[in-house]
């Protein structure tokens, strides 16, 4: 079951794809294309907000701010956040909630609409439950991409305060994953330590040097005792154990520390305008990640050349 399927997006007219990266307005629950959102800046029921107050509306308005923006026609009603859903959903496409036999209104935050050929932007966390003391809602915006998978690891490791979280995407690409989820300072840090471990082992594995070269670089290997060659091996290794094993974590105090930001700066200006900064301060940046790439070889080239020429 796919909660948009036959829907469009308000904004560009074009129906939803399986594949769409879809945002859904906080306030109404109007499902836009993320692009399209961005672009408009607000949602495009915007004038409609004013009467009612976002998820604590009652059923006919939320009705009138269905996704399709037409009245609800037997459609099931959310007993948690009051939202008009499709009538044969099996889960609520705002916030989760389970719409079969639901007669408490409560569910785990660990279920989520998986059957979905959309996922919960939310991944099964209530929008309104905070983390760290910044509600999901919030979160979400910032995060962008993928944050069905991020914001029930920030819930969790907010509620355990475990640090430990498994992201192989850090642990694949180390610091250049947290280039691309705009963590600069830590990317930063990481980058120049990935490059001062791995230069000096680079120049030693390196058999294709010219023959001048590979005197400086004996006179280097002769110089060095025994034990650095494998501690900077284990050096390498620990650059991707630390994005690896605690990079969610580190990604949600950014996330946290972010919006915190925003929302100091932000004081006073309408809600919408505050979701927008959130937006484009946050998301993913893959030109970041390839520009860190970049700054990378060209330290370990620096590296490389500074130990060559120290042992002439």
């Amino acid at each position: 079951m796919i909660p948009f399927k036959g829907r469009s997006c308000p904004l560009c007219g074009n129906a939803f794809g399986e594949n769409d990266d879809i945002v859904v307005c906080p306030e109404c629950g109007t499902a836009h294309h993320r692009s399209c959102y961005g672009k408009n800046g607000r949602c495009s029921n915007e004038e409609k907000h004013s009467h009612g107050s976002g998820r604590e509306k009652d059923s006919a308005d939320c009705a009138a701010f269905s996704p399709a923006g037409e009245e609800d026609s037997g459609g099931m009603i959310c007993r948690r956040c009051k939202y008009a859903n499709p009538a044969d959903a099996d889960f609520c496409v705002r916030c989760g909630l389970s719409l079969k036999n639901d007669q408490s209104g409560l569910r785990s935050a660990a279920v989520s609409p998986v059957s979905s050929g959309f996922p919960d932007p939310y991944g099964g966390v209530r929008p309104d439950e905070t983390i760290d003391g910044i509600p999901a809602s919030e979160l979400v915006y910032l995060v962008g991409p993928n944050s069905s998978y991020y914001l029930p690891k920030f819930s969790s490791m907010s509620r355990s305060r475990n640090p430990f979280s498994v992201n192989w995407s850090g642990l694949i690409l180390g610091s250049y994953w947290l280039a691309y989820r705009k963590i600069y300072p830590a990317a930063a840090i990481l980058t120049a330590l990935a490059a001062l471990f791995s230069a000096p082992v680079e120049l030693i594995l390196n058999n294709q040097l010219q023959t001048g070269v590979q005197e400086r670089v004996s006179a280097f290997i002769s110089s060095v005792p025994g034990f650095v060659f494998p501690l900077l091996c284990v050096g390498i290794v620990l650059v991707h154990f630390v994005t690896g094993f605690f990079g969610n974590y580190i990604y949600m105090k950014h996330c946290v520390k972010k919006v915190r930001k925003i929302s100091r700066q932000r004081n006073g200006v309408e809600r919408i305008e505050f979701l927008k900064a959130l937006t484009l301060d946050g998301s993913v940046s893959l030109n970041r990640a390839f520009v860190f790439y970049l700054l990378s070889v060209l330290l370990q080239w620096l590296i490389n050349y500074a130990l060559l020429f120290a042992f002439k």
